[in-house]
């Protein structure tokens, strides 16, 4: 997980950034961890609306309900929108690194 949150938002994954094909894979691997880290989450969070936590978790819910897309460049924002909340609700539910 740690290695596709860098392919997508290290320093050196904007020249070049990222093909098709390597923005279908890392959503295909990135998706489900922050699905995983949304239910974690959602058992942290429930009693604090308003706080940070409650809307990282709403970003990522935001996120789960659509349908990646198919354009290059709108799923590569996607891409780096889930990465974003995927590094969000790592720090909710707490880093194993």
């Amino acid at each position: 997980m740690y290695e596709d949150l860098e392919a997508v938002l290290g320093e050196h994954a904007v020249h070049p950034p990222p093909g098709a094909d390597e923005i279908r894979e890392l959503t295909r691997r990135l998706v489900p961890v922050l699905r995983q880290l949304a239910d974690t989450a959602r058992l942290l969070v429930s009693a604090g609306t308003g706080t940070e936590a409650h809307r990282a978790l709403g970003r990522a819910r935001d996120l789960l309900i659509v349908a990646p897309p198919s354009d290059p460049l709108p799923a590569l924002v996607y891409l780096r929108r889930v990465a974003l909340a995927t590094l969000d609700l790592l720090e909710f539910t707490g880093d194993p690194r």
